[in-house]
């Protein structure tokens, strides 16, 4: 299997978290950014899954005066993009110990 495996792969562990370089950094956040241009009212937070970054996304609906949890990214970057986003729903926001909304 590990072979078949993206490279740094196997250097993943649930205990380690990557320290982003600053392309890295740069990288995430124009995709938070991104995200946070759209039409909708969103929010992101930055954390970590498997060493990996990972966006927390929040939405505030409309007549909803909190964003409530959205949806985790989890960002495999290779050669400076990224290379595969991995989106979990919003019931795993307590396993990453986040909060389930969000004030103004």
């Amino acid at each position: 299997m590990r072979e078949h495996l993206p490279d740094g792969r196997v250097d993943w562990s649930a205990r380690t978290r990557h320290e982003l370089t600053a392309d890295e950094r740069a990288l995430v956040s124009a995709y938070m950014e991104a995200h946070e241009r759209l039409d909708v009212d969103w929010r992101c937070l930055l954390t970590s899954a498997n060493g990996q970054p990972t966006v927390a996304m929040y939405l505030r609906r409309p007549g909803d005066s909190v964003y409530r949890a959205f949806a985790l990214d989890v960002l495999r970057i290779a050669n400076g993009l990224v290379a595969e986003i991995t989106t979990f729903e919003d019931g795993v926001f307590p396993a990453f110990d986040l909060p389930s909304t969000l004030g103004d």
